[in-house]
C-alpha cells in the first residue's frame, strides 16, 4: 500500500488549500512540491544561470528526494508532476487525487486560464489526469462540500484496493 497521498489540480492555489486540510485531517506531513523546488533554488533563476540540463537533472534529483518520504501529502504544480517520467514516478509512491474543474469553474478561480493558449494546454494535462490519476474529484463552488467529496473518495479507494 502506497504510504502517500499527492493532490494534483490545474489550479495550483486551490490544490495548496485543499491539501493542507486534507493533511491535517489524515495528520500527514504537508509537502509543497513548488517550496522544495525553491528552497533547493531550483527556480527560473537556476535555468537562466545553469542550463536546461542541469537544471532538469536538479529537478529531478528533488522528485526522487521526495518520492522516497512517508505519511505525506503532497501538492504541487501540475507541470512538476507531469514533465519528463514524473508521473510515473508519483503514481509508483503516491495515490494520486486529481481535482477536477470544468473550463468555467477554472477561469473563476484562475485567471490565468483566460487566454486560449491556456485552455488548450488545459485539455491535454486535464485528460492525462483524469486517465491516470487513482482518484478523479469533481470540484464544485463549495470548499466544505469539496473536502468531504474528496474524503469519501478517498475512503473509497482505499477500500477498494484491500
Amino acid at each position: 500500500m502506497k504510504k502517500n497521498i499527492a493532490i494534483v489540480s490545474l489550479s495550483n492555489n486551490y490544490s495548496r488549500i485543499i491539501s493542507k486540510n486534507i493533511a491535517d485531517f489524515l495528520e500527514l506531513f504537508y509537502v509543497d512540491l513548488n517550496d522544495i523546488m525553491e528552497y533547493n533554488m531550483v527556480n527560473d533563476k537556476m535555468l537562466e544561470s545553469a542550463g536546461k540540463e542541469y537544471f532538469e537533472k536538479e529537478r529531478q534529483k528533488v522528485i526522487a528526494g521526495v518520492a522516497e518520504f512517508d505519511n505525506s501529502l503532497l501538492t504541487g504544480d501540475v507541470e512538476l508532476f507531469l514533465a519528463n517520467e514524473n508521473f510515473e514516478i508519483f503514481k509508483k509512491n503516491f495515490i494520486l487525487i486529481y481535482l477536477y474543474f470544468d473550463n468555467n469553474d477554472l477561469i473563476k478561480i484562475e485567471s490565468t486560464f483566460q487566454n486560449t493558449r491556456n485552455l488548450i494546454a488545459y485539455k491535454e494535462e486535464d485528460e492525462i489526469c483524469k486517465k491516470n490519476c487513482d482518484v478523479v474529484v469533481y470540484m464544485k463552488d463549495n470548499f466544505d462540500a469539496n473536502i468531504n467529496e474528496i474524503k469519501k473518495s478517498l475512503i473509497k479507494y482505499l477500500e477498494e484496493s484491500v
